[in-house]
C-alpha cells in the first residue's frame, strides 16, 4: 500500500517499459508476436495462421500415431506373459492325465486279482489309490487357480502400462494444442473406453475358461469317485461270492 502512490507518480511511458521488463519471457514474446501480426496484411496473417495450424495438425497426428504404436508394443510385450502360463498349465495337465490314466488302469487290473489277495490288504490298497487320485485332483485345481491368478495379474499390469501411455499423450497433445483441452480429454477418453472394452473382454474370457476348467475337474473327480465306488462294490460282492463258494466246497 505504501508503494502504490510511488508507482503512480512515474511517467506513463516509463511505467509501461518497466512493466514489460517485469513480464515473463513468454508474455513478452506473445506481445511481440501480436504486434507483428497487427502489422501483417490480413491475407498473409491468415496464411501464417493456417501454416501454424497445419504444423500443429502434423505434430498432433504424429503423436497419435506414436501413441497407437506404443499401445501395440504393449500388446506384443504382454503376449508371452499370457501364452507361457497357458502352455505350462497344458503341459502339467497333460502329464497329470497320463498319471491318472495309469491309476485307472491299476484300478481296472486290480479287480481281476483281488480274490487272491487278503481282503484287508486289497481294500487298503484301493483306499490308498483313491487318496492318490484325490490328491492329484487337488493339485490340478491348484494349478488352474495359479494360472487364473497369473493371467489376472498380467491384465492388471497391462492396464497400468496403458494408463501411463494415455496420461503421457494427454499432456503431449495438450501442449501441441491442435485441439482444445476439452477435446483432447474427449479423444483420450474415447481411446480409453475402447481399450477398456477389450480388457474387460479379456478378463471375462479368462474367468470363463477358469470356470470351465474347474467344472471339468469337478466332473472328472466325481466320475472317478463313482468308478472307485463301483470297484469297492464289485470287490465286496465278489468277496461275498468267494466266501459262499468256499463254504459250500468245505461242506
Amino acid at each position: 500500500a505504501a508503494t502504490a502512490p510511488l508507482v503512480s507518480w512515474k511517467r506513463e511511458d516509463v511505467t509501461a517499459a518497466e512493466e514489460v521488463r517485469a513480464l515473463p519471457d513468454l508474455v513478452v514474446l506473445s506481445s511481440v508476436v501480436l504486434l507483428f501480426f497487427s502489422e501483417v496484411p490480413e491475407e498473409r496473417r491468415r496464411n501464417l495462421l493456417e501454416l501454424v495450424s497445419e504444423r500443429r495438425r502434423g505434430r498432433h497426428d504424429a503423436a497419435l500415431s506414436s501413441m497407437h504404436h506404443e499401445l501395440a508394443c504393449i500388446a506384443r510385450e504382454m503376449e508371452p506373459f499370457v501364452l507361457e502360463p497357458g502352455k505350462l498349465l497344458l503341459s502339467k495337465l497333460t502329464e497329470s492325465d497320463r498319471k491318472m490314466d495309469a491309476l485307472l488302469t491299476k484300478m481296472d487290473l486290480s479287480i481281476e486279482f483281488f480274490i487272491e489277495i487278503e481282503s484287508k490288504i486289497f481294500l487298503q490298497d484301493l483306499e490308498e489309490l483313491w487318496t492318490t487320485i484325490q490328491q492329484e485332483s487337488l493339485t490340478r485345481k491348484s494349478w488352474i487357480r495359479e494360472w487364473d491368478e497369473t493371467l489376472m495379474k498380467v491384465e492388471w499390469s497391462r492396464a497400468d502400462k496403458i494408463t501411463d501411455v494415455l496420461r503421457k499423450y494427454t499432456v503431449m497433445l495438450e501442449e501441441i494444442a491442435f485441439l482444445l483441452s476439452a477435446d483432447v480429454y474427449r479423444l483420450i477418453n474415447d481411446e480409453a473406453m475402447m481399450i477398456n472394452r477389450v480388457l474387460l473382454a479379456n478378463q471375462r474370457a479368462i474367468a470363463k475358461l477358469s470356470f470351465n476348467l474347474m467344472k471339468s475337474e469337478m466332473e472328472r473327480e466325481l466320475s472317478l469317485q463313482q468308478k472307485w465306488q463301483d470297484r469297492v462294490k464289485d470287490w465286496r460282492l465278489t468277496q461275498k461270492d468267494y466266501v459262499g463258494q468256499s463254504f459250500r466246497s468245505e461242506v
